[in-house]
């Protein structure tokens, strides 16, 4: 009976995970569809008239710890904490284990993390993406391709 009962809370959790790991995020009718990796870093993401801005909370990881890189149409966002990387095991990173500390809770995220957001290179500029990190917020733009701007077009009238 044991056994049955675990089965099912594994199938549930899975159904939970494989949800996480690809959250579908944004107004498709406005924005590329955004394929979220996991829930965090959390991000807002919009698009501006020039572009698309990303912006990830990560307070408390330095500049250094920061990966950004553009690939197959996608945004990757790595977290790696330096002085933290030898005393953690995924979000566990409370580097004094052998102290008598007794949590009452624990939220801070403090390990290492990957992110991957939709960033399609046929509308975005990957080349001239800026980043810049202030407050915790790291803020990526990516501008868009002129080819891929909006653009009226004037209407002709035969006689």
């Amino acid at each position: 009976m044991r056994g049955d009962f675990e089965n099912i809370i594994r199938d549930i959790d899975s159904v939970f995970d494989i949800f996480n790991r690809a959250t579908m995020v944004g107004p498709v009718s406005r924005l590329p569809t955004v394929l979220v990796s996991s829930a965090f870093p959390p991000a807002d993401i919009y698009e501006e008239e020039d572009g698309v801005v990303y912006e990830l909370a990560v307070a408390g990881y330095k500049e250094d710890e920061i990966g950004i890189k553009f690939e197959n149409d996608y945004l990757h966002v790595s977290l790696n904490p330096k002085d933290r990387a030898d005393c953690c095991e995924g979000d566990d990173c409370r580097c004094d284990k052998a102290s008598t500390r007794k949590y009452w809770q624990t939220g801070l995220k403090r390990g290492a993390h990957k992110a991957k957001y939709f960033a399609p290179s046929n509308k975005y500029d990957a080349s001239q993406a800026v980043a810049k990190l202030a407050d915790g917020i790291l803020t990526i733009r990516v501008p868009m391709r002129e080819a891929a701007k909006p653009r009226d077009v004037k209407i002709e009238i035969s006689k």
